[in-house]
């Protein structure tokens, strides 16, 4: 066993192997290696992933043999898809998979976290050097 899980085991904790790279990210975020990382920058991210061939037509193809199956049309059964993942869900949404699924749930980052005492706050928006700072959803092998 190598890498951050390990590291952190022998500090005497323990992390989730699959998704502890994620919040490693936020550390290099909160340093200032990485500046300025949002959500919206993932999805542009997601444009550059690469599909095996034949991915993501596959997912539009499957639901065209559904509706040929007399036996599913006179039930209406329909066939969907849903990307659940350890990964960055910016990032899927930003690829070319993200049209032909239904849904998507991964790894959710906050930009611009609400500060301690934000009910008393008169301003919740946005600011505008927002980043991702926290997690939003964490999704594991567990879930």
């Amino acid at each position: 066993m190598n890498g951050l899980p390990a590291t952190y085991k022998k500090r005497g904790l323990t992390v989730s192997s699959d998704t502890i790279y994620l919040n490693h990210l936020l550390s290099y975020v909160r340093s200032g290696t990485i500046k300025g990382l949002t959500n919206e920058a993932l999805e542009e991210l997601g444009k550059e992933l690469v599909f095996n061939p034949g991915l993501p037509e596959f997912f539009k193809s499957l639901k065209k043999l559904v509706k040929l199956k007399d036996e599913y049309k006179k039930h209406d059964i329909q066939l969907e898809h849903y990307i659940v993942s350890t990964s960055m869900a910016a990032m899927i949404r930003g690829s070319k998979i993200a049209l032909f699924v239904e849904g998507i749930y991964g790894y959710e980052f906050i930009e611009d976290p609400f500060a301690p005492h934000y009910l008393k706050q008169q301003d919740l928006g946005l600011h505008a050097d927002r980043e991702v700072a926290q997690t939003g959803v964490v999704i594991d092998n567990t879930i």
